[in-house]
């Protein structure tokens, strides 16, 4: 399954972790791609991906926006992402395609969705 989206980011915005996002799933594969990022940013203006999991205490990685750069993250079942609180230095918007590929961890998921499927198109 994939997911994606656009997002412009700017002062004052950020991310959370959600109960949904932390509860058991798959392995998954991120797609970063930053577009018009000013020239000088600097990690301390925020905007970052962080990601953790519930057995470090602090992050596995950070990947800081950088313009038309794309960035492809691994993460495990009990590996998260966020985006951390841009503050005020931010001189002007940056843009972000994000994308996530979730594989199907076994035959039984498949079947599932085959009988959902097939359950819906009887109706």
């Amino acid at each position: 399954m994939i997911s994606s989206s656009v997002s412009r980011w700017e002062h004052g915005f950020y991310s959370l972790l959600c109960d949904q996002e932390v509860d058991n799933l798959p392995d998954r594969l991120h797609i970063f791609y930053h577009a018009e990022v000013q020239p000088e940013y600097d990690v301390d203006i925020g905007g970052y991906v962080s990601f953790i999991s519930h057995s470090d205490e602090e992050p596995l990685l950070v990947i800081p926006p950088q313009n038309n750069t794309l960035s492809l993250v691994f993460t495990r079942t009990d590996e998260f992402g966020f985006t951390k609180y841009i503050n005020a230095k931010l001189q002007k918007p940056f843009y972000c395609f994000n994308a996530q590929y979730v594989a199907r961890t076994s035959n039984e998921e498949l079947n599932n969705e085959e009988q959902n499927s097939e359950s819906s198109n009887d109706a």
